[in-house]
């Protein structure tokens, strides 16, 4: 919103040759060339991820043994965003939490959006 008024964004845009210069801005951050240089980040997350599972549930029987696997998929993907934003992991893995309630907040605001986009 700027002043009052919806402003389109890359995904909602319908107009294709605005919808290509926007595009064209942002390409080359999803080059493979660009995320290539991630991966080393991504790696150390996958360990801590691996070793979480291990450390938390393997060999672990009845209610023990049982993963949340979407919630620690959604931890998993929040330590990496951090890492590759700002060069520092949430904390998610390594708590088996959800840091300041961020998480819940977007569970909840997600409703909100769908809602709210109905209108539009």
């Amino acid at each position: 919103m700027s002043k009052g008024q919806a402003v389109p964004s890359l995904f909602s845009l319908r107009d294709e040759d605005y919808h290509a210069r926007l595009r064209r801005a942002v390409n080359s951050i999803f080059a493979l060339s660009t995320l290539v240089q991630y991966e080393p980040f991504v790696n150390d997350i996958v360990r801590l991820f691996l070793e979480q599972m291990d450390a938390r549930f393997a060999d672990k029987s009845g209610p023990e043994g049982i993963i949340d696997f979407p919630l620690w998929l959604q931890f998993y993907a929040f330590d990496v965003v951090g890492e590759l934003t700002y060069s520092s992991k949430h904390g998610f893995l390594e708590t088996g939490k959800d840091i300041d309630g961020m998480i819940a907040f977007i569970t909840k605001f997600m409703g909100y959006v769908a809602v709210v986009s109905k209108l539009w």
